[in-house]
């Protein structure tokens, strides 16, 4: 009796993992399920940059560098910025994801930076609102709607103001 494809496939698959092959179909497998996923997902990344990020950790070198040179130019060209400008650029850097590791802390830390330098009050994620910040975040990068991920940067200002008040001097009068 001929084994079944799905018992051939496992086996292959088996053995490709065991040896870390990243040419056969345990590599086909898993950058297939992680395109197609992260695409219903809302991911702009293509299939070659997904197949990248398998191979290096990251997009191709020229990739990131025309993208994040795209995003600083489309920036750099407007002198002050609000919050929505803040949130656009924000949503455009973590998808270009240009780290293996660290897109999100490196991203929120030019965020507050950037607050400071266009007079915006700053703020921080808070980790217990991880899953609004996400379905925020997602939001704009599927739908292109800026407003939950604002009405979210605008809590957490809030939050933050109020965490914060404290260790100011009064305003003088």
């Amino acid at each position: 009796m001929a084994e079944s494809f799905t018992t051939r496939l496992i086996q292959r698959l088996q053995i490709e993992q065991k040896k870390n092959d990243h040419g056969g179909v345990y590599a086909f497998a898993q950058r297939t399920l992680a395109y197609h996923s992260n695409r219903i997902e809302g991911s702009t990344l293509t299939e070659k940059q997904t197949a990248s990020l398998f191979d290096t950790g990251t997009l191709t070198s020229e990739d990131v560098h025309a993208r994040m040179t795209a995003l600083l130019d489309e920036y750099n060209a407007t002198d002050k910025h609000d919050l929505h400008g803040l949130a656009k650029f924000y949503a455009d850097y973590e998808a270009i994801h240009p780290f293996q590791d660290g897109n999100g802390r490196t991203g929120r830390l030019i965020l507050f930076k950037e607050c400071l330098k266009n007079d915006i009050i700053p703020f921080v994620i808070n980790d217990s609102r991880k899953a609004e910040y996400y379905h925020a975040l997602n939001t704009v990068q599927t739908k292109q709607d800026y407003s939950l991920l604002e009405r979210f940067f605008r809590e957490e200002q809030s939050e933050y103001r109020q965490q914060v008040e404290g260790f100011l001097p009064p305003v003088k009068e």
